[in-house]
């Protein structure tokens, strides 16, 4: 009735969740995975120049939960400290849960 054709299909078959839940289990599994495979090295372009950008100014008030967040992170193995990097950018620290739908609506006044 509505024109659609179906070609193709050499087998349906059901899905079952708990059954990739089990085969993969270490992708579902809780906590932070670690990347096991072989080693990985990344070439940089030799002509690319180093960026390094100030650090955004954090607000006081906000001040201890990111020092406990970036330390969670570093405990967790995701962050680790550095001195001194060539390449460097800030970190966002987003506050509002609806703030992208809040930037749209101040977007529409500029066209």
């Amino acid at each position: 009735a509505l024109g659609l054709h179906i070609r193709g299909i050499h087998s349906i078959a059901n899905f079952e969740m708990d059954n990739l839940f089990k085969d993969y289990a270490d992708v579902f599994s809780e906590g932070l995975g670690c990347y096991v495979g072989t080693p990985i090295s990344f070439n940089e372009d030799s002509s690319a120049v180093p960026i390094c950008l100030e650090p955004r100014r954090v607000p006081f008030a906000i001040r201890p939960n990111l020092d406990k967040e970036l330390d969670k992170l570093i405990n967790q193995g995701i962050l680790e400290p550095v001195d001194f990097a060539k390449w460097e950018t800030p970190i966002v620290t987003p506050l509002r849960k609806m703030a992208a739908c809040e930037n749209l609506h101040r977007l529409q006044g500029l066209n």
